[in-house]
């Protein structure tokens, strides 16, 4: 049975349908089965990768339930929004869910998050995929947000709203920002689908490189009027999206509130510091956990051992050969030293 799921995994990453229904079918493997950690099936999975043809066949020949939910609680539907981007997906899955079930099945709040396929789609286009506003990714973001959108009854519809400033404040493009804000009057503090702000979308980028250019467009944006605190529909500020150490420094230094807690309708009310430590791998995790007096406790060894990783990590990444996984724990670990030692710091 493990060497027929793995068998049917490759099949979906290389697209092949008829492998798939081929493991289905000889190998007796359950359609709706789990085939990761996540609980993920391979509709699931289908839809993560935006493979229509692979979606089809699953949900025509093999009868998958698009209902389905995972283990964060969520329908292929809230994978396809976080991931796949496919409006051809989409008309296949609404095609196979029904006109009578459409409304129901859109509004399907994710157990873990609370969060609808629309929320989540409104959250994806304000991740940054590339550092070009407008791109392919970010153009095939928007037409899926827009489609999903008018699959909606038409007193739940809303229009998307201009994201001109907030593409070049997630690109850090200081000119454009600049020219936005002089030029055609942009509010600083304009708000997407889920209440982010330009600020918001600036400090989401997660390019060590550019971590300079993210501060000089969060200190223009701010000279606006764009609030360092202003929270979305999720109660995250910016503080609570940021991950570059730089940029955390900036906006602890101009006034974010360290404190501020998240208020999601599933799952507990965090602080940007909460948020960065469960970012961090669990290995070194373990020497962060907050205490029940909501004192940071942290043993010494542990404080030694992080610093002299974390050297390495900045050691890697002024040189040709750092991973992605190498710059994502140097990116997460400072972000999380920089909180907390401000934290400490206002005590």
């Amino acid at each position: 049975m493990e060497l027929n799921r793995r068998k049917c995994l490759r099949c979906l990453w290389h697209g092949d349908a008829k492998g798939v229904q081929h493991i289905m079918y000889r190998r007796g493997l359950d359609v709706n089965a789990p085939l990761n950690a996540a609980g993920e099936t391979a509709l699931h999975l289908a839809c993560g990768l935006g493979d229509e043809p692979v979606v089809r066949r699953l949900l025509r020949n093999l009868e998958a339930d698009p209902w389905r939910l995972d283990g964060r609680g969520q329908t292929p539907l809230h994978t396809l929004a976080q991931r796949g981007f496919s409006v051809a997906v989409l008309n296949v899955l609404l095609e196979t869910v029904g006109k009578p079930e459409t409304t129901a099945y859109l509004g399907v709040n994710a157990t873990a998050t609370g969060l609808t396929a629309v929320d989540m789609a409104a959250l994806s286009l304000a991740r940054p995929s590339n550092n070009i506003p407008g791109g392919d990714a970010s153009a095939a973001k928007l037409l899926f947000l827009t489609t999903l959108i008018g699959k909606l009854p038409s007193d739940q519809q809303q229009p998307v709203p201009s994201l001109s400033l907030h593409w070049a404040a997630q690109a850090a493009d200081l000119t454009t920002i600049r020219h936005r804000l002089s030029q055609t009057g942009a509010n600083p503090n304009a708000e997407d689908l889920c209440g982010m702000t330009p600020l918001h979308w600036a400090v989401r980028n997660h390019s060590l490189a550019a971590q300079d250019r993210v501060v000089q467009a969060c200190a223009v944006l701010m000279s606006a009027g764009s609030k360092v605190n202003k929270r979305d529909r999720f109660g995250f500020t910016p503080l609570h999206r940021c991950r570059l150490p730089r940029v955390c420094a900036f906006l602890v230094e101009n006034g974010a509130d360290l404190e501020a807690r998240t208020r999601l309708s599933n799952g507990p009310r965090l602080t940007a510091y909460d948020l960065a430590v469960r970012r961090m791998p669990l290995s070194t995790r373990l020497g962060f956990n907050r205490s029940h007096d909501d004192e940071h406790k942290m043993p010494w060894r542990t404080v030694q051992a992080l610093e002299k990783s974390a050297a390495a990590r900045y050691l890697l990444s002024s040189g040709p050969f750092l991973t992605d996984q190498a710059e994502s724990c140097f990116r997460v670990y400072s972000s999380v030293i920089t909180m907390r030692a401000a934290h400490e710091a206002r005590r």
